[in-house]
């Protein structure tokens, strides 16, 4: 995993790791996170996505990463819908939801494109800019 970070980005590069765990994944390889929100799964929940969604989406266009590890297809729905799923895969939440995390997948995908799988983590798409 880390030979795999370190090959597709350079020391100064920022990855994200989109789902709920695996924060190891930018320590192995000394990359840093976008934002400091290494587990998105309380972001997406009605209370914390109003606020969090936005501020998520800030640190992305601040800190844009250059590749993005999608780990939710392993965890999924507990960590929110994959990056794939749609623009806004939140359309039967609660408003505030729908709402904060609609841009927050129209940005993915209009910035990001896929580039397969991973061979440590074949069920985890991969998309850089």
């Amino acid at each position: 995993m880390a030979a795999f970070i370190r090959a597709h980005t350079s020391p100064d590069d920022n990855v994200l790791v989109w789902g709920s765990q695996y924060a190891t994944v930018n320590m192995l390889p000394g990359r840093r996170s976008p934002t400091c929100y290494v587990m998105q799964m309380a972001l997406f929940n009605q209370g914390w996505a109003e606020r969090g969604g936005p501020e998520f989406l800030g640190n992305l266009m601040a800190h844009p990463p250059a590749l993005i590890l999608d780990s939710s297809p392993t965890l999924y729905p507990g960590s929110g819908p994959p990056i794939a799923a749609t623009t806004n895969p939140w359309g039967s939440s609660p408003h505030g939801v729908s709402a904060a995390w609609a841009s927050v997948y129209a940005y993915l995908h209009e910035n990001y494109r896929s580039q397969g799988r991973v061979d440590f983590a074949p069920w985890w798409p991969v998309y850089i800019s």
